[in-house]
């Protein structure tokens, strides 16, 4: 189904998180995100970060925390680079300019997302400015103790299944007034918006996939019925 929608403002808040020692879902934070190490460069404008260059803007613009341990923490994100800051905190970096926003709404929204949710999700706690040669501002949030849904065993599926809805639930609930726009073409945006740009994807990967079956089921979905309830935050 199409629709139109609000866009939850955290890119650092995707993935199921499981507590240490519990079947159950516990909260959300891909600040916490667990994958490979390595990370194919998905943007031409990427720039690279470094843990030399976080520990020095930290110690500058957050002297509180100079001194804390400080590593790349595993991530299959593409618009930022995430460290972990000590036990409790996480430092998000864009890598491209089009994500420089995101910590500006994720400052305003998470506050006021998180007391209408059943599960924790991170916070914001310090917004950093450009300096050291790194062109964009960045941010400090709190870091949600667990580990990746994706990797661990989850003991009670359905409970976590009932877990996972109940927050999908709650999200759609929040009303979106003074919501930032959605973007044209981003996520939620009606399948219609999108059909020149997956068109064209498909034409460029030629014979990698099968194209004459990938463009029936496009079609198919072009063909639901459009949302047209109010606007909603998706995830």
């Amino acid at each position: 189904m199409t629709s139109i929608a609000r866009t939850v403002p955290w890119g650092c808040v995707h993935q199921i998180r499981l507590q240490r020692g519990s079947a159950n879902l516990a909260s959300f934070s891909s600040c916490n995100m667990m994958a490979t190490m390595s990370r194919t460069k998905m943007h031409e404008d990427e720039i690279e970060t470094s843990v030399g260059l976080v520990s020095r803007l930290v110690s500058t613009q957050f002297p509180q925390w100079a001194g804390l341990p400080l590593t790349l923490f595993p991530s299959d994100g593409t618009d930022h680079d995430v460290y972990r800051l000590g036990d409790h905190l996480s430092v998000r970096m864009p890598l491209i300019e089009s994500a420089t926003s995101q910590a500006l709404k994720e400052a305003e929204w998470l506050l006021r997302l998180a007391p209408h949710l059943p599960l924790a999700i991170p916070t914001q706690v310090a917004m950093g400015q450009p300096g050291e040669g790194y062109p964009f501002l960045w941010s400090v949030c709190t870091w949600l103790p667990g580990e990746s849904a994706a990797n661990a065993t989850i003991g009670d599926l359905e409970l976590a299944a009932r877990d996972l809805s109940a927050f999908i639930i709650a999200l759609r609930k929040v009303a979106t007034t003074g919501a930032h726009p959605r973007p044209p073409r981003s996520r939620g945006a009606p399948l219609s918006e999108l059909d020149e740009a997956v068109r064209r994807s498909v034409a460029a990967l030629g014979d990698r996939i099968d194209g004459g079956t990938t463009m029936e089921l496009w079609e198919d979905s072009l063909r639901a019925d459009p949302w047209d309830g109010p606007e909603v935050w998706p995830r």
